[in-house]
């Protein structure tokens, strides 16, 4: 799945210019002074990883199986940015 996401990377992801850049750093200083960006971190809950000898690294502090997701969002709400 990882790599059919990956090789649609060109079709979907593009990275701002300067132009862009400035745009957002408007529009968020006229809803947030000083703000260029919002930054979210989510537990994704998942089953038991099967077949893994670690197993364990995927339990989070509240017990269950979990994947940490962290997104970067601009003003307009458009991922700028995602770890997993």
């Amino acid at each position: 799945m990882s790599a059919a996401l990956a090789s649609l990377k060109n079709q979907y992801i593009s990275m701002p210019d300067d132009a862009e850049c400035d745009r957002m750093k408007q529009k968020f200083y006229a809803e947030f002074p000083g703000v260029i960006g919002c930054i979210e971190c989510t537990h994704i809950k998942v089953a038991c990883p099967r077949n893994v000898n670690n197993a364990a690294v995927y339990m989070n502090r509240k017990g269950y199986y979990s994947l940490n997701v962290q997104m970067v969002t601009d003003v307009d709400l458009k991922v700028q940015n995602v770890v997993t």
